[in-house]
């Protein structure tokens, strides 16, 4: 097989995932099945639990929500859960009790956050950054590590 179950999602997701109004492009990457994403706090960090028809109405929620960083989804139950809440700081992917199960996670760049620190008028379009005391700082539940917002 050329291509892993893993490599067509990922396909099917740049495809359909549209720009933002900023122009800006992000990519999901996606677990191989049977892993799950387990947040450090299940009641602060659960955005959303509703069920969407595929993997890739699932992405599309995560992405269009500017809090979501990674998420959940069974392709049996249909079950998808967003998280403000990534792999490297706030939860851990494990091996879940279904084997239809993937996490996708968001992946921002430095790019993203290039205007950090810079007048409100840089950040007017930017999903990920707010004005606040006339510069560009990140949203709520996030912090600068020197880079990108967390």
């Amino acid at each position: 097989m050329l291509f892993s179950y893993q490599h067509l999602l990922f396909l099917i997701l740049i495809l359909y995932l549209p720009k933002t109004s900023s122009n800006r492009q992000s990519f999901i990457n996606l677990s191989q099945l049977g892993l799950e994403f387990i947040p450090t706090n299940e009641n602060l960090l659960l955005l959303v639990d509703i069920n969407a028809d595929s993997i890739i109405i699932c992405s599309k929620i995560c992405f269009s929500n500017i809090y979501c960083r990674t998420f959940n989804f069974n392709m049996q139950s249909k079950r998808c859960r967003l998280y403000e809440s990534d792999i490297d700081n706030t939860g851990t992917i494990i091996n879940s009790q279904s084997i239809q199960s993937v996490v996708g996670t968001i992946k921002l760049t430095a790019d993203d956050f290039i205007d950090y620190g810079g007048s409100c008028s840089f950040c007017e379009n930017k999903p990920y950054l707010i004005c606040i005391n006339s510069t560009c700082q990140c949203k709520s539940h996030s912090f600068y590590n020197g880079s990108m917002c967390q």
